[in-house]
């Protein structure tokens, strides 16, 4: 029986490529990319148009709760920078958060074949 190889992924470093590699592959990183994009927002119907109007949306739905109803202060930034900016902010940290629990979700069996030391 042939022993399964070993992979040590070390912790310490940074960033585990030079950016010659990471260039080298730039062509498979923006395939990927525009895969992602387009696998997310083919069904919608205004397509990748919602990417950019669900924040807008959101951010005159908060104006009017929160700058109307509630006259909440948003210091001297207009209120639609205020929202908009925070409404960008907040979707990044939570798209970000879920992607990496779907990746450890689904890459399962895969860490379960390295060996991980810091």
């Amino acid at each position: 029986m042939q022993a399964k190889p070993t992979y040590v992924v070390d912790a310490d470093k940074l960033l585990s490529s030079h950016p010659k590699e990471l260039w080298a592959y730039r062509e498979l990183f923006l395939l990927l990319v525009k895969r992602d994009f387009v696998a997310v927002y083919k069904q919608t119907v205004l397509g990748p148009l919602w990417f950019f109007v669900q924040p807008f949306l959101a951010s005159l739905v908060f104006m009017v709760i929160w700058g109307q109803i509630a006259r909440l202060p948003t210091t001297e930034l207009p209120p639609l920078v205020f929202y908009m900016s925070g409404i960008i902010a907040w979707s990044f940290f939570s798209n970000c958060l879920s992607q990496v629990a779907a990746t450890f979700l689904g890459s399962g069996p895969l860490f379960r074949k390295i060996y991980f030391r810091a």
